[in-house]
């Protein structure tokens, strides 16, 4: 803060910054406190710029995936792949059988606002992170990283961390 920058009604309100190249920048803000959170802003992304750790910020966290019951997830997912799985070893597997199974897991996954395709070629560096194409169709389980860039994805039953600026949304609903 700098209040001999000028000599008006404002002159509480004004502070200047100095770039690396020597050059001095100076703003005037509506009002004191004004200019005192633009000062806090301003030494945020300075230590943000110098730290590799990624801040948390006191947000609230946004999650456009709708909640889902967890005794829906846990249970019945998981029972109708047993039984799947049971049937198909007891029974030699027929092509009705096998449209059927189709059938349901088409069913299952019709929450086309959580369908995201890739818009550039990923390789996962570690093996948590899902490799995929441009064009590759993924399904968004969690955005539980969004913070951190990162969303929790599904493609062709390989379950990994996808960057979301590498993707975009499959449907416009």
């Amino acid at each position: 803060m700098n209040n001999t920058l000028r000599k008006d009604a404002k002159k509480d309100c004004c502070f200047e910054i100095s770039a690396p190249d020597k050059r001095i920048y100076q703003f005037t803000a509506a009002t004191p406190k004004e200019a005192e959170e633009w000062v806090q802003q301003v030494k945020f992304v300075i230590q943000d710029t110098g730290s590799n750790t990624i801040p948390e910020e006191e947000e609230e966290e946004y999650d456009d995936v709708g909640q889902v019951s967890s005794e829906l997830t846990d249970d019945s997912i998981y029972e109708e792949v047993k039984e799947e799985r049971l049937s198909s070893k007891a029974e030699v597997p027929s092509n009705e059988s096998q449209e059927e199974v189709s059938t349901v897991s088409d069913s299952k996954n019709t929450d086309y606002a959580n369908f995201y395709q890739g818009l550039w070629d990923c390789t996962g560096d570690e093996t948590d992170e899902l490799t995929f194409k441009r064009g590759d169709v993924i399904y968004i389980i969690s955005k539980e990283y969004n913070r951190f860039g990162w969303w929790v994805g599904e493609m062709k039953g390989t379950i990994g961390l996808v960057p979301k600026a590498y993707i975009m949304e499959m449907y416009d609903i």
